[in-house]
């Protein structure tokens, strides 16, 4: 737009009548001529300003890819190894064809700057240099390609034999789970925490493997189902173990009366304090009432009154 809007005033003319007036515009036709020329360089300037970045961005992007392609251990019998290999190597081509048309770009734009006389400065990517870093790239990743193509059957089959062992240690932890959280009212509330720790443990641990499998599954383009039930066992003993801390302090309140001396007893300040803990209890969270266990131990706790 620049070169158009300009070439009305790169002309031999300097002068021009307007009826029986001359106009003598040599002066201001140099001075638009040289602001033409400052935001011509300007221009010229911002652009060179972006593509250096875009292209050293592009540069570090394709150098960190080729190292990581290159660190990669083939030879591994560690399945979580092999999954990882072919993980970083799909990435790398789902990357292949944005970069690509991101290396045609660059290249464009440095001949731009080139035939527009661009002063480069010393430290400027070449292009060629990119283009290098592109070559060497492109041809680890078809070394790593074809070498893992041979084994992502295998891994396949590997991997659904263990999701199916792992979906019977799921199912067999939740039937457990269902069967045997501390729900019940005369339960110990020290007792039940520590219950919920070990499935708490047990739970992280299965949820874990899960992870990696879907990780693995996804890596191998095999099909991930989706499965709720750990996330919702573990919501579940969440609240539960919530729930069991705020009675475990309700049983400390009633131990440490029990703890008083017979002598000391003022029969109107202990029903004081055991209503205290009745309306202290009936202001718990509706998911703490939701529990056997709470509903026990308001009813051992207005017996005392009583």
């Amino acid at each position: 737009e620049l070169k158009v809007v300009r070439k009305h005033f790169d002309t031999s003319e300097t002068s021009k009548k307007v009826g029986v007036a001359e106009v003598e515009y040599s002066q201001a036709q140099t001075r638009v001529a040289m602001r033409y020329d400052a935001i011509h360089r300007e221009t010229m300037k911002e652009y060179a300003s972006l593509l250096a970045v875009e292209s050293n961005s592009f540069y570090r992007d394709v150098h960190t890819m080729r190292e990581t392609l290159e660190s990669m251990t083939m030879e591994t019998s560690k399945t979580s190894e092999s999954i990882n290999n072919i993980g970083t190597i799909q990435r790398a081509k789902k990357c292949l064809h944005t970069l690509a048309g991101l290396l045609e770009e660059l290249t464009s734009g440095e001949s731009l700057l080139e035939r527009q006389r661009y002063p480069f400065p010393k430290d400027w990517l070449r292009s060629m240099q990119v283009e290098s870093e592109w070559q060497a790239f492109r041809s680890i990743y078809e070394r790593r390609n074809g070498a893992i193509s041979g084994q992502v059957a295998s891994l396949q089959m590997k991997i659904v034999k263990e999701e199916r062992e792992l979906e019977t240690k799921i199912a067999e932890l939740v039937l457990e789970w269902d069967r045997k959280k501390p729900m019940g009212g005369d339960a110990n509330p020290g007792e039940a925490v520590n219950v919920l720790n070990i499935f708490q443990g047990r739970f992280l641990r299965v949820k874990e493997d899960f992870e990696n499998l879907v990780h693995a599954k996804t890596a191998l383009d095999l099909e991930v189902q989706p499965d709720t039930r750990l996330e919702t066992r573990l919501e579940e003993l969440k609240d539960l173990k919530s729930s069991w801390h705020e009675l475990s302090m309700v049983v400390e309140q009633l131990h440490d009366l029990k703890a008083t001396e017979w002598g000391a007893v003022v029969p109107t300040k202990l029903r004081q304090q055991l209503h205290g803990i009745v309306d202290e209890m009936k202001g718990m969270p509706t998911r703490v009432k939701s529990y056997q266990a709470y509903e026990y131990l308001l009813d051992q706790t207005r017996s005392y009154i009583k």
